[in-house]
C-alpha cells in the first residue's frame, strides 16, 4: 500500500471546501495549516471551493489571512462566481436584478453585471 505522501504526489490537484474542512466557524481546523504548507512545499496545486455566495474572494482571502494562511484570490471559487460565469456565457449582456450581499454584488460586477 502506498504512503499518504506517495498518494499526494500522484494527485494532480486538490480541491477543499472551506467551512468545515479548512476552518470551522472562526477556528482553523487542526492540520489544515500543515497540509497546505506541505502542498506548497511539494508544488502541488490546490484550490478552495465554497457554496457560500455571500462573500467575495477578497473576503475569503482576508479570512484565511486571519488564520495566517496566505492564499491568492485565484485559488478561491465560489457559487456566486460560478453563477456569474454561467450567466455571462449563456446570457451575454443580460441585465439582472441581483438580491444579495454587497460582496456578491462586487463579484457580479467583476464579470460585467
Amino acid at each position: 500500500m502506498s504512503s499518504v505522501v506517495d498518494r499526494i504526489q500522484k494527485t494532480g490537484c486538490f480541491l477543499f471546501d472551506l467551512d468545515g474542512t479548512v476552518y470551522l466557524g472562526n477556528h482553523l481546523l487542526p492540520g489544515a495549516r500543515d497540509l497546505l504548507s506541505f502542498l506548497d512545499q511539494e508544488s502541488r496545486p490546490y484550490y478552495f471551493l465554497t457554496n457560500n455566495s455571500s462573500r467575495s474572494r477578497e473576503d475569503y482571502v482576508a479570512k484565511l489571512a486571519g488564520y495566517g494562511l496566505e492564499v491568492s484570490r485565484e485559488r478561491i471559487f465560489s457559487s456566486g462566481m460560478a453563477t456569474a460565469i454561467y450567466l455571462k456565457k449563456e446570457k451575454p449582456g443580460a441585465r439582472i436584478y441581483l438580491v444579495g450581499t454587497p460582496s456578491l454584488e462586487e463579484e457580479f460586477r467583476v464579470y460585467g453585471f
